[in-house]
């Protein structure tokens, strides 16, 4: 039986209809566009999930065309943005600082051992592992948030983080899709400003 030769959406070569993954938008995608897909996933999270045309691509048969070390490094990227950042453990080793998982926060603490260096890492406040003491805030933090008060900085009322406006308008969109007034820092249009 012949299959047929199409057209990956996005180098437009042509290909056999059983190298190609074929998306729920009906376009097709090669191997090679593929893993180069992942590849940037795994340096940008903004790009995940996977979509074509505003659909997502299927997670299960798209890593079939991947090569095990890509497919490897794609999960861990994907569990890491699908946890929410206020929520992400990562080691506190500045040498190593892989992503450990979802913080427990500090109603339920318990230690865990990186599995790279094997720093061991308090769940509640996300710094190195303190035994038989109570979490305290961390000093850089700490610092961080002073820095961002003298500088005029602003903190995402969804996840955080710390923004900084150079130019332009007051409405911001984070990087966790929260949009917020940078003069106040309410949620948008709640506010005054």
């Amino acid at each position: 039986m012949l299959s047929l030769s199409i057209e990956c959406v996005v180098c437009a070569d042509a290909f056999e209809d059983a190298d190609c993954l074929h998306a729920p938008c009906l376009h097709y995608f090669c191997r090679q566009c593929l893993m180069n897909m992942a590849e940037a996933a795994n340096r940008d999270e903004s790009l995940l999930p996977l979509q074509c045309c505003h659909k997502q691509l299927p997670t299960e048969t798209f890593l079939q065309f991947l090569p095990e070390s890509v497919r490897a490094a794609f999960y861990a990227k994907s569990a890491e943005a699908s946890t929410p950042p206020p929520q992400r453990l990562y080691c506190p080793n500045k040498k190593c600082s892989i992503f450990l998982g979802k913080s427990s926060g500090e109603g339920s603490l318990h230690d865990i051992a990186c599995p790279e260096c094997s720093t061991a890492v308090c769940s509640g406040c996300k710094t190195r592992a303190h035994p038989r003491e109570d979490c305290k805030e961390n000093e850089l933090a700490i610092e961080a948030r002073a820095l961002a008060t003298a500088k005029g900085w602003q903190t995402c009322p969804g996840c955080k983080a710390i923004v900084e406006l150079k130019d332009g308008c007051y409405h911001m969109t984070c990087r966790c899709q929260t949009q917020f007034c940078y003069g106040c820092g309410a949620k948008w249009k709640t506010c005054g400003c």
